[in-house]
């Protein structure tokens, strides 16, 4: 019989939890955490789903694989955690702007390194568990070796506030300067959406949150300067600087 999403649950979790317990995460349904201090790491596995399958011919059960960390009140528009009983609220690892990566890709997708008979061999963020069970053996072990060597070998990195900061800010803040939005720019209504406003908004509260007096004072003003030159462009409130 065809594998179902639950035989796929049912195999990951099997193959899964015992590396990721031993590296101090919890599962909460398919999504593995952990906070250290002010930090929460996460990893987790995604279907692609009906819709997904029924356009591009891949199997609905095929899953991402995408890893991420969330810095407690560093953000984006307050988007809530909480880690007390009874219920758990995670943030959700699979959007791009609630959470940092460890990878240098934007979603955090831990990809393929194998060639694979896809209909469309591209697309190596895809896994596709092996109907064959003598297959799937290997398949578990090339996802356990992407998961220790991209995430869990790196992600105590990023105990170090310097590590921390070269992740997360230094990273956004490189993707706009490849870009054109340096620092001294001058901003145009409608010109600066998307990753310059994650930047800034991300960075005055880590600024602020780790002490950074001078880099939290200038950031703030261009924070100010955006939300001035794009009021209610968005339908956002300046409510960081408040």
């Amino acid at each position: 019989m065809p594998l179902t999403n639950s035989d796929i649950i049912r195999i990951l979790n099997k193959s899964l939890d015992p590396i990721m317990k031993i590296h101090g995460f919890v599962r909460k349904g398919r999504v593995y955490y952990k906070q250290s201090g002010d930090i929460l790491f996460l990893l987790g596995t995604k279907a692609v789903g009906n819709y997904f399958a029924a356009v591009t011919g891949f199997p609905s059960h095929a899953f991402t694989l995408a890893e991420g960390f969330w810095i407690e009140g560093v953000d984006y528009w307050n988007s809530k955690v909480n880690l007390t009983a009874p219920k758990i609220i995670l943030p959700d690892v699979f959007s791009m702007n609630l959470c940092f990566h460890i990878q240098d890709n934007a979603d955090g997708n831990i990809h393929r390194k194998q060639l694979h008979p896809y209909p469309n061999e591209d697309r190596n963020d895809l896994w596709i568990m092996p109907e064959d069970e003598t297959e799937q053996s290997d398949f578990l072990e090339e996802m356990q070796d992407q998961i220790q060597s991209c995430f869990l070998k790196k992600h105590e990195e990023l105990l170090s506030l310097d590590k921390l900061e070269e992740y997360s800010i230094d990273r956004l803040h490189q993707y706009n300067l490849q870009r054109g939005y340096t620092d001294d720019k001058e901003f145009e209504r409608g010109d600066y959406g998307g990753n310059l406003l994650n930047y800034l908004d991300y960075a005055v509260l880590f600024y602020k949150k780790y002490g950074f007096t001078e880099k939290y004072e200038k950031l703030s003003a261009r924070l100010n300067d955006w939300c001035v030159v794009n009021k209610n462009l968005f339908g956002r409130k300046n409510q960081q600087l408040n």
